[in-house]
């Protein structure tokens, strides 16, 4: 039974190594998740086996895990120390599939945001280590600028303004329901295909906007933006405007890539 114990946690650290969460740094002014961990570490796991499991958003070199059975329990695990505790539970609201990739530190204050499908927003204090929640549902973007941090919601476009500390809808964005959003590139991001924000002036104009033209469709990934205008696909990358040769018609089924000599699509 030790040598069982011993393999399952050395096998739940395996995993870990190759696991890939928190907030990296990207040509897409939003956040993901990232923080890649390039070591493995054994994990007390004792007599439990691991379910499922998450790098804390809160604090570095602490996971979280969920353990098997008909009972699991979650638990707290602190790498450096080699302890384990209980998870406060409040935090296993965070520790949720519909969560898990909505995750965001601000880089600009000592906080951190969880959105998700149907859950509340969630606002983390790492001063006070309070976990507050926010009168806002469905956050599936969030997108940190200096002055304000911006929510996609289901519901409608929000900030929260840094100056005054509270969260507030975007007047300037008066859609009931959103339910598609997209980064332009242009300091910018287009909502269902109705408004195009734009963050440097705080201002919103009617349509899916690029370079002052209206276009239709788009994709936007790795520092390129695709878009269909005049029923032909563009492509922009590092300010260049290049037109698609057929059958490239609809943004949303192409694959984008970072290219590494001209632009590529697959």
């Amino acid at each position: 039974m030790k040598n069982l114990r011993c393999f399952s946690a050395l096998l739940f650290a395996g995993c870990l190594a190759s696991a890939f969460f928190a907030c990296r740094t990207s040509p897409e002014p939003d956040c993901h998740l990232s923080f890649p961990l390039h070591e493995s570490r054994v994990v007390p796991m004792g007599d439990s086996t691991a379910a499922a499991f998450m790098l804390s958003p809160f604090e570095p070199d602490k996971i979280w895990v969920e353990t098997g059975g008909s009972n699991p329990d979650f638990l707290e695990i602190d790498l450096k120390n080699q302890t384990r505790a209980p998870l406060p539970d409040a935090y296993g609201q965070v520790m949720s599939p519909p969560r898990n990739f909505a995750i965001c530190p601000d880089p600009y204050e000592p906080l951190v945001w969880i959105g998700g499908n149907n859950c509340p927003l969630l606002k983390y204090d790492k001063r006070s280590k309070a976990l507050t929640e926010m009168p806002v549902r469905y956050v599936t973007r969030i997108v940190p600028r200096a002055d304000r941090t911006y929510f996609v919601a289901f519901n409608g476009f929000y900030f929260w303004d840094r100056q005054k500390q509270r969260l507030e809808k975007e007047t300037q964005v008066p859609l009931e329901i959103i339910q598609r959003s997209g980064l332009t590139g242009e300091n910018a991001i287009v909502l269902d295909g109705k408004y195009t924000y734009y963050f440097d002036r705080l201002q919103a104009e009617k349509g899916a906007r690029l370079g002052g033209e209206n276009w239709f469709n788009w994709k936007y990934a790795e520092g390129i933006t695709l878009f269909e205008t005049g029923g032909r696909l563009s492509i922009r990358y590092q300010n260049q405007v290049r037109r698609m040769p057929d059958p490239f018609r609809q943004a949303q089924f192409c694959r984008l890539t970072r290219p590494t000599s001209g632009l590529q699509t697959a």
